[in-house]
């Protein structure tokens, strides 16, 4: 069974900002993608984390659909944004307010947290304080916004065996692209 399966999944305001995409991702494995701008490639990673819903296609995140289950979705999904607050948060506040958003126990939460803020000791203060409020629950599919190589490295190692996918704008094309099947249809 796919962690995530897109089928023909576009979002659009006014004019198409993802146009369709058609992505499988099982678990356990990992895909980056490049889009068009970085508009796309952010909106691409919201829909795939199911923070907002598609405008015309199908989402399904381990078997769920966005849409219908939110909840049992954000119990699967963790998601790392590529924006950054201005000022860092203390860190047992955010990771409070990520284990209130997932149910989680805030010492526990805390105490992973900590733990993983450790293990990220090489990226800079803002990616490690997000990505471990990212991986605070054992999601089943991690979700990066445009991460940078850094990041992207940092996910991989401590995901376990969650699934990764990665949106990227135009000017990260240096990345590798597709470790699991995708494709993407281009208007």
């Amino acid at each position: 069974m796919p962690i995530l399966d897109m089928r023909s999944a576009t979002f659009a305001r006014d004019q198409i900002i993802v146009p369709p995409v058609n992505i499988t991702l099982d678990a356990g494995k990992q895909s980056d993608i490049v889009c068009e701008t970085d508009l796309s490639a952010s909106v691409l990673a919201r829909l795939a984390a199911g923070v907002i819903k598609c405008t015309t296609g199908t989402i399904f995140i381990g078997n769920f659909d966005p849409k219908i289950q939110p909840v049992q979705v954000k119990r699967l999904v963790g998601f790392m944004p590529r924006d950054q607050a201005r000022a860092l948060p203390d860190p047992d506040a955010y990771f409070s307010y990520r284990a209130a958003l997932w149910e989680v126990d805030k010492r526990q939460a805390i105490a992973r947290g900590k733990r993983l803020l450790r293990r990220f000791d090489g990226l800079p203060a803002q990616e490690a304080l997000l990505l471990a409020g990212a991986l605070l629950h054992r999601p089943h599919l991690l979700v990066l916004d445009r991460p940078t190589s850094l990041a992207r490295s940092a996910a991989e190692d401590a995901s376990g065996e969650a699934a990764l996918f990665a949106a990227y704008g135009p000017a990260d094309r240096a990345v590798q692209i597709a470790t699991a099947p995708l494709e993407m249809a281009v208007r």
